[in-house]
C-alpha cells in the first residue's frame, strides 16, 4: 500500500454528513524554521476507524498574510485548478452553505503526475468560524447514488483506496498565518519510489507554497 499527499468529506445522497472530527497535531514546531517562512514537516500517528492507527503526513508554514486573506484564498476552491500543480481537471458540482458559515461542496478532479494518473471525486467541509476544512473520497456507493441524481462526479481510479485529509489556519498574529496542511492518499497500485517521491514533493510543498504565494500576493495588493 501507498501513502501519498493530496486532496475530501463524506457526503450522503442529498446533504453532506461528516464522519470523526480531526484534532490539531500536537508536534514541536521549530519556531527559527516558522518565523523564517520555512515549510515544516511531519510525519505522526492518528487513529482511523475503530482501533486502526495510521500514520499521516503534515505540512506547517508561516503566511505573511492576516488569517483573513488566507481564508478567502482557501474558501476560494474554484480556483484552486489554476494555481495547483499538476491538477489537470478540478470542477465544483455543488455548492451549500448553511446558517453556522459552514459551506459543503461536492468536487471532482484529476491529478496527473510521471507513471499515474488520479481521478476522484470528494466532498469538503469548510467551517469559517473555526477557519478549517476537511475532506473524504467519496465511497462507490455514494458514487453511484450521485450519478443517479445526474450530478456529473467522476468514478475514483481503480487502486485508489482513499483520500482525506484536513487544513486548519491560526493567527500568529494580526499581519501572519500558521497554516496545517495534512493530506492522505493512499493507493493500493505498485508506484516506482521516484513517482511517489514526487507526489509527495507536489502534493504537500508545492500545494503549501501555492496557498502561502496566493495569500501573500492577495494581502500585499490591498
Amino acid at each position: 500500500m501507498l501513502r501519498i499527499m493530496s486532496l475530501l468529506f463524506l457526503s450522503s445522497i442529498s446533504l453532506f454528513c461528516y464522519g470523526a472530527e480531526f484534532e490539531k497535531p500536537n508536534v514541536d514546531i521549530n519556531q527559527e524554521k516558522l518565523l523564517s517562512g520555512e515549510l515544516q514537516t511531519y510525519i505522526y500517528d492518528y487513529k482511523g476507524q475503530g482501533d486502526d492507527t495510521k500514520k499521516r503526513a503534515l505540512g506547517i508554514i508561516l503566511i505573511d498574510a492576516p488569517i483573513d486573506e488566507v481564508w478567502e484564498v482557501m474558501n476560494d476552491w474554484p480556483a484552486m485548478g489554476e494555481y495547483v500543480p499538476d491538477l489537470k481537471y478540478y470542477k465544483v458540482l455543488t455548492e451549500e452553505k448553511n446558517e453556522n458559515n459552514i459551506t459543503e461542496r461536492l468536487i471532482a478532479g484529476k491529478l496527473a503526475v510521471p507513471l499515474i494518473s488520479v481521478e476522484y471525486s470528494m466532498a469538503v467541509k469548510f467551517d469559517e468560524a473555526a477557519y478549517t476544512v476537511s475532506w473524504n473520497l467519496l465511497s462507490s456507493e455514494e458514487t453511484v447514488a450521485y450519478k443517479q441524481k445526474g450530478i456529473d462526479v467522476l468514478t475514483k481510479t481503480s487502486g485508489l483506496k482513499n483520500i482525506e485529509g484536513f487544513s486548519l489556519m491560526e493567527a500568529h498574529n494580526s499581519k501572519q498565518t500558521v497554516y496545517y496542511y495534512a493530506p492522505i492518499i493512499e493507493i493500493s497500485l505498485p508506484v516506482p519510489s521516484f513517482a511517489e517521491n514526487y507526489m509527495a514533493k507536489v502534493t504537500l510543498s508545492g500545494y503549501m507554497e501555492a496557498i502561502k504565494e496566493r495569500a501573500e500576493a492577495r494581502f500585499s495588493s490591498n
